[in-house]
């Protein structure tokens, strides 16, 4: 209990120590910051959603090129069979 009205205690005083200005002045700069980080956020997200649809596609186009590579060994493999018989 008494940690708690020391803690109080201490942010009065803090808080009549603090100009109006200052206040003010924080409270601008902790806006612009919010802001920034929104901006961020916005662009990191189209980004993520940007590499997220390359790794699709990738993923796509790998799935195609291992398919390919198992119908030509066993093109390659019939042949074989066909001549050696």
């Amino acid at each position: 209990m008494e940690g708690v009205k020391a803690k109080l205690s201490e942010y009065e005083s803090s808080l009549e120590s603090m100009e109006k200005g200052e206040v003010e002045e924080r409270l601008s700069d902790s806006t612009r910051k919010i802001a920034l980080l929104r901006s961020n956020e916005a662009i990191m997200v189209r980004r993520y959603q940007a590499v997220e649809e390359s790794e699709s596609m990738l993923r796509k186009e790998n799935l195609n090129l291992k398919e390919e590579i198992v119908q030509i060994q066993n093109g390659i493999v019939e042949k074989l069979g066909a001549l050696q018989r």
